[in-house]
């Protein structure tokens, strides 16, 4: 249905939409990813989108990777990580699409959210 990554579509209407696919990446024991699984979706504006990575303000470890597969641009999140009080990777807006989310994610943040 595309012919890449940022290829645009067209609905009825003549708006263009882009499809993302949105990786996350979590990073223990300090060697090493695991990859949480990808999304995608669509948007009709590439502008506001930045990977991200977070980073842990207590211990100052990169800890987590919410990549967008087709963006090259990045921002640094200051997050707790799971060893300093928090550990997700969901931001306010996500929970809107919380089921299109990948099952290893939910996962994860289950046992963020349990506190295991």
């Amino acid at each position: 249905m595309t012919d890449g990554p940022l290829s645009p579509q067209l609905t009825e209407r003549g708006v263009q939409y882009y499809e993302l696919t949105q990786q996350f990446e979590l990073y223990k024991f300090e060697v090493g990813k695991y990859i949480l699984g990808q999304q995608r979706f669509w948007v009709s504006n590439l502008a506001g989108y930045l990977s991200l990575v977070f980073v842990c303000p207590f211990c100052g470890k990169l800890w987590a990777r919410r990549r967008f597969l087709c963006i090259d641009r990045w921002a640094v999140e200051l997050r707790l990580c799971q060893a300093h009080g928090d550990g997700s990777l969901l931001g306010q807006g996500d929970f809107a699409f919380i089921d299109t989310m990948p099952t290893e994610l939910m996962e994860h943040e289950l046992s963020v959210f349990k506190g295991d």
